[in-house]
């Protein structure tokens, strides 16, 4: 099938000037670009006073981890929004390889018996997921969690010579089979643990294969400076440290201070030659599974032992004291998810607390106790000048830091509005607080995270690139979608080409499922 795009302005990812032209695709690629209004093709877009970009790349989905590549294939609220490319495996978590066959390291986000596991290695989960029909392109990582959890299960301690044998055994195969890199989760129960050395042996790795090392920071709040330190540290170590994506860098409330020298250690390390960048979502608040906000003693030994504590009463009051001491606002946690307990989605701590006349840290605790710890929560504590600094940072790249669903809303879960809106959202502030250009806008979601993961042929306008294209209205592009309802969709994305399959017409998604399986 071949597809005509006449008359738009082409912003090619480049960070160059935009410029009216047209495009021809043939098949899954670009065949042309120039002067092409007379050619005959079965589809003709007329893309007057409208932008067209490359598809926008996603360097920190949650697809994998809420399994929604699986039982919502659409991905429609990416597309929708623009997202042709996911990259998953982040934050120390993947979907492979698997070492006892399943997937203990996703609790926090998902229920894994969702679907049937039937693979180990990184190679035969790709092979599983071929044979599938997806919405959008999917690339993943490897979780060093993942490796490190099916190696000694939910012990917390240093691996023995051994294990750490077989974990950069795990992790070289897995390169070697296609993954795009390793990520990690520091700030989790299972990863806190974990000494310099064992990353410093897995990054000798990654960089041999010219790979990704992802890193969820041990703390992304009062001991932010002291996580970027800790990466610094690293980064002296290795010679030649593998490229580094700082997950979710976030701009908490009160803490801009230690976010503001953060970045400048961040760009001294750019500086110093450093492949680094940090990714961002264009939200004031935040998401995460409710056990983080307890103490770091009280879940240590992982999630039953966790429970089985806080379940016992001179335990739970020593949790109580402390959580006393912490200056959460409990009106501003609300409840996203909560296994086999609906009904407290959609309210805040503080609310279902004064229905059952119980203070804020004993409801907070009940609830890990009725879920089984399966509950995730949303919080408004970040601060928008403290977002928008991080978009102009020129290392920052946009993700959602969010899963991809097929729009039906459910009421047993509150999906964040990022996954309907991120991009939308931050092409619309880039615009309305004239946060950059255009082309600067562009490229940073296009271009300059397809080359930090290494995506051929991906993120340019260009003849011979594969056909990931989005037509864009720039004087209507927003978020439709709010933390009350986050389901509403975007405007101003008027098509997304995907392979050269039209896969969003008119703002709706089509239902043509043309996403390809990448391997590095």
């Amino acid at each position: 099938m071949a597809i005509l795009i006449k008359n738009g302005i082409i912003f090619d990812g480049s960070g160059q000037k935009g410029e009216r032209t047209d495009v021809l695709i043939e098949g899954d690629k670009i065949s042309a670009i120039g002067a092409l209004a007379k050619k005959k093709t079965e589809i003709v877009i007329d893309a007057s006073g409208l932008y067209l970009t490359p598809g926008f790349i996603d360097i920190n989905s949650d697809s994998d981890h809420y399994l929604t590549i699986f039982t919502q294939p659409s991905q429609s609220s990416l597309l929708e929004q623009g997202i042709t490319t996911v990259l998953t495996g982040n934050c120390g978590s993947s979907l492979a390889p698997l070492v006892k066959g399943n997937l203990i390291s996703l609790r926090k986000w998902s229920d894994p018996n969702q679907i049937n596991i039937d693979w180990q290695s990184f190679g035969e989960f790709l092979e599983k997921l071929s044979r599938f029909k997806i919405g959008v392109n999917f690339g993943t990582l490897i979780g060093h969690s993942t490796i490190r959890r099916g190696i000694i299960g939910e012990e917390f301690r240093d691996l023995t010579e051994p294990e750490l044998k077989e974990m950069k055994y795990l992790v070289e195969k897995s390169l070697a089979e296609g993954a795009f890199g390793v990520s990690t989760g520091l700030s989790y129960s299972h990863s806190r643990i974990t000494p310099q050395y064992e990353i410093l042996e897995i990054a000798k790795i990654i960089e041999k294969y010219n790979g990704l090392y992802a890193t969820h920071l041990r703390s992304e709040k009062e001991g932010l400076l002291a996580a970027i330190a800790e990466l610094e540290d690293l980064v002296s170590e290795l010679k030649d440290f593998p490229k580094i994506e700082i997950s979710h860098l976030k701009a908490y409330v009160g803490l801009e201070d230690d976010l503001n020298q953060s970045l400048k250690l961040i760009n001294d390390l750019k500086n110093r030659g450093v492949d680094i960048n940090f990714d961002v979502y264009p939200y004031q608040t935040t998401a995460n599974p409710l056990y983080t906000y307890l103490p770091s003693w009280a879940v240590y030994g992982g999630m039953e032992l966790m429970i089985k504590n806080i379940s016992n009463r001179t335990v739970r009051q020593r949790v109580i004291k402390e959580l006393k001491e912490r200056p959460y606002n409990f009106s501003k946690i609300i409840v996203a998810e909560a296994l086999k307990f609906p009904s407290l989605v959609g309210k805040s701590i503080a609310e279902l607390a004064s229905k059952r006349n119980v203070d804020f840290e004993e409801m907070l605790l009940d609830i890990l106790v009725f879920s089984g710890g399966r509950a995730t929560v949303f919080e408004a504590n970040l601060s928008e000048n403290g977002i928008e600094a991080l978009f102009k940072n020129p290392l920052s790249l946009i993700a959602t830091n969010g899963p991809g669903f097929n729009n039906a809303q459910n009421d047993s879960f509150l999906a964040h509005q990022r996954s309907f809106g991120a991009f939308p959202k931050f092409l619309g502030l880039a615009r309305d607080r004239k946060l950059m250009s255009w082309p600067e806008a562009i490229k940073k979601i296009t271009s300059e995270p397809a080359k930090k993961i290494g995506l051929r042929k991906r993120g340019l306008i260009k003849k011979g690139y594969f056909a990931d294209l989005v037509i864009l209205n720039p004087d209507t592009i927003n978020s439709g979608a709010t933390l009350q309802n986050p389901y509403l969709r975007p405007e101003g994305i008027k098509f997304v080409i995907l392979n050269g399959q039209l896969v969003v017409k008119e703002s709706l998604a089509t239902g043509i499922l043309a996403g390809q399986i990448f391997k590095r």
